[in-house]
């Protein structure tokens, strides 16, 4: 076997990892939303953090608390504060189910493609498996848990259950791991092949395109359906970054900048 082949076959491997398959973005909603501060929502009330660490309180019927002391409102501005009110509880489930949607996604990528290679009984794939499940369950069970009153809160969702930049950086760190996993495993096999002379790796090679390909096209799949739903949900973000923007010509309310909306190219 040439320097080549084991290089074409090395090349074949973590090309399944690098391919559209796995890229963050194919999932990713089609607007970068900014969150600079906490969001909570919870017993049918909104608190949101200012840029100042204030507490503002907002209540379905338009009412406005800054650091518990009510803030006077003119006719106009409490229905601004109403509809931004109702487009964060509107936004909630949405931003849910692209969440739990996209974690499915991944989940299936990485853990099928794992699988294939490794192994149905390698722990390593099983491993990620029960970890993305686990956090989409907490998300739905945090959001969902009061039958009265959607729960939400982002500081919760990031530090206590794990759905920040940590999860990104625990997911890279086991592909880290299987990829040693898998070239641990080929380079035995392929040191076993070539102790029996066998110096034809084609069917190796072959496997793995397959297999890189089969997943990709599952993951597009999967991932149209999401960007539709994406689309609805940036327009809501969208009108909420719009609606900070009047609700901040109130004087109380001028450090209120915690949704920041940008468009995707």
């Amino acid at each position: 076997m040439t320097v080549n082949k084991l290089i074409a076959i090395t090349l074949t491997c973590t090309s399944l990892f690098a391919g559209n398959a796995f890229a963050h973005d194919d999932y990713q909603i089609s607007c970068d939303t900014n969150i600079t501060s906490n969001i909570a929502f919870s017993d049918n009330e909104l608190v949101v953090q200012s840029t100042k660490q204030e507490d503002i309180l907002f209540k379905a019927n338009g009412t406005v608390f800054l650091d518990g002391t009510q803030v006077a409102l003119t006719t106009d501005e409490q229905k601004l504060a109403q509809i931004y009110y109702k487009d964060v509880e509107a936004a909630i489930p949405m931003v849910v189910d692209i969440t739990i949607e996209a974690l499915k996604i991944t989940n299936m990528a990485l853990v099928e493609v794992f699988t294939g290679l490794l192994g149905e009984d390698n722990e390593l794939p099983q491993e990620l498996n029960i970890r993305i499940n686990d956090i989409a369950k907490s998300v739905e069970e945090h959001v969902y848990q009061d039958p009265n009153s959607l729960t939400f809160n982002s500081a919760y969702l990031k530090d206590d259950i794990g759905l920040g930049d940590d999860l990104d950086q625990e997911i890279d760190e086991m592909k880290a791991e299987i990829i040693s996993s898998v070239m641990g495993q080929m380079i035995v096999a392929i040191g076993k092949s070539m102790l029996n002379g066998d110096g034809d790796f084609s069917k190796l090679e072959t496997r793995m395109e397959n297999l890189g390909q089969d997943i990709e096209i599952k993951a597009e799949a999967l991932a149209e359906g999401l960007k539709e739903k994406s689309i609805d949900l940036c327009d809501k973000i969208k009108t909420l970054d719009e609606t900070e923007t009047k609700l901040r010509k109130v004087d109380e309310l001028r450090y209120l900048n915690t949704i920041h909306f940008n468009k995707n190219a």
